[in-house]
């Protein structure tokens, strides 16, 4: 084991000199300033609020004006979304230090960006829990987090989260949103692609819990595993017993799972368990597809600061808050104050949270409002508000 550690200890010190190697030679080697570089080390394929501002140029013809790269070095398959021939992580440096411009919104090169180079961190949601020089891994404490020329925020308030997060000057970090909110207010029927007719159910309710533990065993945030791996219903036989109610009051639960969870998965009449893959596999982006929904069941996980916009009833589980404030731990001194919506501890008030849901009872639309304030400057129109401020 120590010796494990070890290895894993010098490859890391290695890489990062590599790192400050290529970021020497990037200072150097002159940009192409009609070339861009869209890069994801995190999903198979261009995803995310890469993809979405990927997408929005190509369909406002930027593809004649601009080079487009694409790097996925874990790209399988073909993208479910846009056409383009991902190169891989030795291209896509290369491709990073002749570039222009750069965006990314997960991982990084470790590359430090040249003066006459615009690079992008757009992220992938507000946090809630804590992450990068918040937290107390010694991987983010040691390492410059700080590789791009901007980073991207929702709001006034979240500027300096994100600039300690990252350990970059305030003005690096800009209020400009996620491009990936602009789906929200596509007019793309989705459900149907799920076999889901809107008509049929009096209710449509998406469940979105964040990761416990990662299924690369990096993260073990809150809780033990229990045999559902999910929060408030911790058996199979509970779990039924939600689907006979479910089924009682003709209300469907789609069960999101993130990416990064474990998970068991079972057949029911009135749950639906659907993974990214599940979605993406039928040309849909996550947020086409959770904006049919009537409301959203969540936790710690950032999506709530965004589905927030669409002004629609959520509530949050908080059975293992305890836990998760020992473990990962939260941004915000007060994490109840930032939740707008009931917060859920047992089957019993779950069960009450879904009778509420039925009725239309909704005694949360003004902390919604509050806390909508506090997290999102802007509703619409991300992709094209990023465009302008780089003056593409």
């Amino acid at each position: 084991m120590l010796n494990k550690l070890k290895n894993k200890y010098i490859f890391r010190k290695a890489m990062l000199l590599f790192a400050k190697m290529l970021s020497l030679l990037n200072m150097i080697i002159p940009k192409n300033e009609r070339q861009m570089l869209f890069y994801d080390s995190a999903r198979t394929f261009l995803d995310d609020n890469t993809e979405a501002l990927y997408t929005y140029l190509i369909n406002h013809g930027y593809e004649k004006k601009y080079k487009m790269i694409c790097c996925v070095p874990n790209q399988k398959k073909e993208s479910p979304f846009a056409n383009y021939k991902p190169v891989g992580a030795i291209r896509g440096i290369l491709a990073f230090m002749t570039s222009k411009y750069v965006f990314f919104s997960f991982g990084d090169f470790r590359i430090k960006p040249a003066r006459n180079q615009v690079v992008v961190n757009q992220w992938h949601g507000m946090p809630v829990k804590k992450i990068g020089k918040y937290t107390k891994d010694p991987k983010y404490l040691e390492e410059r987090l700080d590789n791009f020329t901007y980073l991207l925020a929702s709001s006034e308030m979240y500027k300096p989260i994100m600039a300690k997060a990252f350990g970059c000057d305030l003005d690096k970090v800009k209020v400009l949103g996620a491009t990936r909110i602009d789906y929200f207010f596509s007019k793309k029927n989705t459900l149907n692609s799920f076999n889901i007719i809107r008509k049929d159910y009096n209710k449509l309710v998406i469940w979105m819990p964040t990761f416990r533990n990662s299924i690369d065993d990096r993260f073990h945030d809150g809780g033990e595993d229990n045999e559902t791996l999910l929060p408030i219903f911790y058996t199979y036989d509970s779990l039924k017993m939600l689907d006979e109610y479910l089924n009682k009051k003709n209300i469907l639960m789609v069960i999101k799972i993130h990416p990064m969870a474990k998970f068991k998965k079972g057949i029911y009449k009135r749950i639906k368990i659907i993974t990214n893959d599940e979605i993406t596999s039928q040309g849909v982006r996550l947020y086409e597809f959770i904006k049919e929904f009537d409301a959203l069941i969540t936790d710690y996980s950032s999506i709530y600061n965004e589905f927030i916009i669409l002004n629609r009833y959520m509530a949050f589980t908080i059975d293992d808050q305890e836990n998760y404030l020992k473990s990962r731990g939260f941004i915000f001194d007060d994490i109840n104050e930032m939740l707008p919506g009931p917060k859920i501890s047992n089957v019993k008030e779950f069960y009450s949270m879904l009778n509420d849901i039925q009725n239309d009872v909704d005694l949360y639309r003004e902390h919604r409002k509050r806390v909508k304030k506090l997290v999102n400057k802007y509703d619409r129109n991300h992709c094209e508000r990023l465009v302008d401020f780089l003056g593409l």
